[in-house]
């Protein structure tokens, strides 16, 4: 860690949560959906109408997989861009995705059409897989229930290596491989103490970092995913309020804490964490605090990186982003956008940079962003903040 964060009393850190955390060496399909197929096969995996357990869950993703692999055949190019949404069919063919090695776009299903297709062009796929098929590409399409359609599988086709997945990052992709991904999960799960038995709210979509993280967050213990919801509409299932958490974005938080429903919605749970990318005013945070009755929390990341801050569930201090995740160090960029000699605790401000353990070989940026990676391997944010003595991280 940085000079800066080892100042940092052992008493402010969440108890049993480590301070460091190493890249997994597995993948994530391994990791989540084929152990506990393994070891938990009925278990349910997926809520929803028809919830889905483990076994049928990994029947499924590796009929995707095959599928995926048949069609994109053999090359350089293995992309495939995914138009998901909140069923359990779009994550079950991502975690195919990941499966087969494949680089999956996400895109969400509510971007528009002209949208789309200047991301799959953009990204380059080879293949597009939606909900319906669309003849508004040149890229060939084909439907959620044809790639999840059985197949034999064949022994001469590989598949089960490192897949990577892409996210929007303003004009940019971010690529991401599936290992880290779920090294994000863990950090996730180590710092906000969700045991194996409880769940989750998210209104973050699957085409996200967040939706991303919280799918596998609950699939790497084996507990059930609750599928995305979005609260400011509708009422969630009764089922769901037994979650211990819930994670909802930044600016969606003075509106659900203004709804007439929000504190039956929220009873009970333990935390709420917002996702934020600019200061959220303390006044705010205690407002909705004190509406829905949790403790709410800030959680700070991009697409580029995952997770970076977040507020500790026994430490809350209003206007703090929260201290650094483990397996993540902030480093403070000055204007040449090299790391600064002095520590983050003798400078008033500067750009937050992040160096992680768990962005690992096959990470990298495509478009305009991509000098956001530094040669020394600190992803830029773009974001100004400044940490005190303790290490705990302001936005400016």
């Amino acid at each position: 860690m940085t000079k800066s964060i080892d100042l940092i009393p052992t008493w402010f850190w969440p108890e049993g949560v480590p301070r460091h955390m190493s890249r997994p060496r597995a993948t994530a399909y391994a990791n989540t959906v084929e152990r506990w197929a393994r070891r938990r096969p009925e278990a349910v995996a997926i809520d929803g109408a028809h919830p889905l357990t483990y076994a049928q869950l990994d029947e499924r993703a590796r009929a995707a997989s095959a599928n995926l692999t048949r069609w994109i055949g053999e090359g350089t190019n293995s992309r495939v861009a995914l138009v998901a949404g909140t069923d359990p069919e779009s994550t079950t063919v991502l975690l195919g995705a990941m499966h087969s090695g494949s680089d999956t776009l996400l895109i969400d299903e509510a971007t528009p059409w002209r949208r789309r297709a200047e991301l799959v062009e953009g990204f380059r796929a080879r293949l597009v897989v939606a909900s319906q098929r669309s003849g508004d590409s040149d890229v060939e399409t084909v439907t959620f229930a044809e790639c999840l359609e059985p197949v034999e599988d064949d022994p001469g086709v590989p598949h089960g290596g490192e897949g990577r997945v892409a996210f929007q990052w303003d004009t940019s992709f971010a690529l991401h491989p599936t290992a880290t991904l779920l090294g994000w999960a863990l950090a996730f799960r180590a710092f906000a103490i969700i045991p194996p038995s409880q769940s989750f709210l998210t209104v973050h979509r699957l085409a996200s970092w967040e939706g991303v993280t919280s799918l596998l967050a609950s699939l790497c213990v084996g507990s059930t995913h609750l599928l995305p919801h979005d609260l400011r509409h509708t009422t969630p299932p009764r089922h769901r309020l037994r979650a211990s958490g819930a994670w909802i974005m930044g600016d969606q938080a003075d509106v659900l804490a203004d709804h007439p429903q929000a504190s039956r919605w929220f009873e009970g749970l333990e935390w709420i964490y917002l996702s934020v990318d600019t200061p959220l005013p303390a006044r705010s945070r205690r407002r909705i605090a004190r509406q829905l009755g949790t403790p709410i929390l800030t959680m700070l990341g991009t697409p580029a990186t995952g997770p970076v801050a977040a507020s500790p569930r026994e430490w809350f201090i209003d206007e703090a982003v929260g201290i650094p995740f483990t397996g993540v160090d902030l480093i403070p960029l000055d204007e040449r956008r090299q790391p600064a000699d002095p520590p983050w605790h003798l400078i008033t401000a500067a750009r937050v940079g992040v160096q992680s353990s768990l962005l690992g070989e096959g990470f990298h940026v495509e478009g305009a962003r991509q000098g956001s990676i530094l040669p020394n391997g600190v992803v830029d944010t773009e974001l100004h903040g400044r940490m005190d003595a303790n290490g705990f991280l302001y936005l400016l």
